[in-house]
Parts: C-alpha cells; sequence; structure tokens
C-alpha cells in the first residue's frame, strides 16, 4: 500500500513534466497514475479515520484528568 501511494504521488510529479509514451492513445504516465490513485484514496481514507481515531481518544483522555483534578 505504501508503495502505491508513493507510486502515485511521484507519478503525478514526473506527469507534470513528461506524459511519457502514447500506447494505444494513451499516454503511460497518466494511465499509471490513474492506477495508482484507489491506493492513494485508501491511504488517505485510513488516515483520516486514524485521525479521528486519536482526537477522541485524546477527548477522552483530557476528560478523564479533569474529572480526577475536580474530586
Amino acid at each position: 500500500m505504501c508503495a502505491g501511494n508513493e507510486a502515485f504521488y511521484g507519478l503525478l510529479y514526473i506527469n507534470h513534466f513528461y506524459s511519457g509514451p502514447a500506447l494505444f492513445g494513451a499516454y503511460l504516465v497518466p494511465t499509471l497514475t490513474c492506477l495508482c490513485f484507489p491506493v492513494a484514496f485508501v491511504k488517505a481514507c485510513i488516515s483520516v479515520v486514524h485521525l479521528v481515531t486519536a482526537a477522541q481518544t485524546v477527548v477522552k483522555h483530557d476528560i478523564a484528568n479533569i474529572q480526577s483534578r475536580q474530586q
């Protein structure tokens, strides 16, 4: 998954400067970028879930600390 994600962003960068050879009317670099996009999208979604879970954990910890100080 990490390799697919890195390939996607690397191919985006390369595509800015060079689209590669055309095969059957489609350029190679944009085609590879489109193939790697689902992996990058899933990894970004996993990162958002991780962010939300971490934020909820921090809130629970802070609430527990505040409640322990009040007692």
